[in-house]
């Protein structure tokens, strides 16, 4: 995978190196061209992503100024997109709604598909010269990035700012269980998704574990991701309705919509409370015994967890279905 380290160079450089490399992706994407799945906006703002969660590993040896001003950008470039992307959101989520609901296509769904399609164009049409303006931004930060002194950065700034990464993940995830609203689960699944990232850059330090934790991130994310989309759509098409008459079935569209994002909702907030159930500290520990069994492996020892881990992925198929079976029974 492009998107963690390397064992032959340095924490820092690695760190740079994938930011940049987003940044470049993110302006690639920018050009591509728009599919039936996907757009260049989408694209964009998730390698947007990835970049900030790489920079923010170097936050302990960048220059404060430095530091604020790539932050910043990549934010600013980021919400340049927003309107659009929500948008897109609207538009997407109420072309699936029928399967998300189960529910038959009628005039209501029919009428909001119309409606957000010529609102989705109206928003491209407006922020036309997007392209331009967030490479003319990302160009510059990326050459900037070229002259940082990021050497110093150690496996324990690292531990340190993945720690934070988790302790913001769980704070908001009891906010978010104290007060369940959709902009409280949104910035819940902001810090996933942050953490998550960054766990992506780590995991050459123990792929099987660190892997794993990604896999159920991005699942628990996913949740998040579609109650998020369900209450944005719900609360643009009670506004379009306002406009108009008031109608049963808009209503009755706009209950289940509800209920769904609530479903979801739960669902995201108990795998939460699993995922973030080891205390911070804890997590920080766990992280700094990769960092050591990872620098032994680069100095060309192999500890026992890595060879247990590599003998189970190597060992033959037969072994595996005697050890399944041995389960089962």
């Amino acid at each position: 995978m492009s998107y963690e380290l390397r064992a032959e160079e340095s924490l820092g450089d690695g760190a740079r190196r994938l930011c940049r490399r987003q940044i470049a992706l993110a302006m690639e994407a920018s050009q591509s061209a728009r599919t039936e799945r996907d757009s260049p906006v989408h694209r964009t703002r998730k390698h947007l992503k990835k970049a900030r969660a790489a920079l923010r590993l170097l936050d302990d040896v960048v220059a404060r100024d430095e530091f604020e001003r790539a932050r910043k950008r990549l934010r600013d470039v980021a919400r340049l997109l927003s309107d659009i992307r929500d948008a897109e959101v609207r538009f997407h989520t109420v072309q699936q709604l029928g399967h998300l609901l189960q529910i038959e296509e009628d005039d209501v769904l029919h009428d909001a598909k119309a409606f957000l399609g010529l609102e989705l164009d109206s928003f491209l049409a407006a922020f036309s010269d997007w392209k331009e303006t967030a490479e003319s931004g990302l160009t510059k930060l990326r050459r900037q990035m070229t002259n940082w002194q990021v050497d110093s950065l150690s496996c324990k700034q690292v531990r340190r700012t993945v720690q934070k990464a988790y302790q913001r993940g769980r704070k908001t995830l009891r906010a978010a269980s104290e007060r369940p609203t959709a902009e409280s689960f949104h910035t819940f699944r902001k810090r996933a998704k942050e953490l998550m990232y960054q766990l992506r850059i780590l995991a050459p330090l123990h792929p099987l574990l660190l892997q794993q934790q990604v896999n159920y991130l991005e699942v628990l994310t996913e949740h998040l991701g579609n109650a998020h989309d369900l209450a944005f759509l719900e609360q643009r098409l009670i506004k379009h309705s306002r406009k108009g008459k008031a109608d049963r079935a808009a209503e009755a569209l706009s209950e289940l919509i509800g209920l769904r994002e609530k479903e979801l909702q739960r669902t995201a907030a108990a795998l939460g409370e699993r995922f973030y159930a080891e205390k911070p500290k804890a997590f920080a520990r766990r992280v700094s015994r990769y960092f050591e069994e990872w620098g032994m492996a680069k100095a060309g020892h192999v500890s026992a967890v890595q060879e247990i881990a590599r003998a189970a992925t190597t060992r033959p198929h037969r072994d595996g279905a005697q050890a399944r079976s041995q389960i089962r029974t």
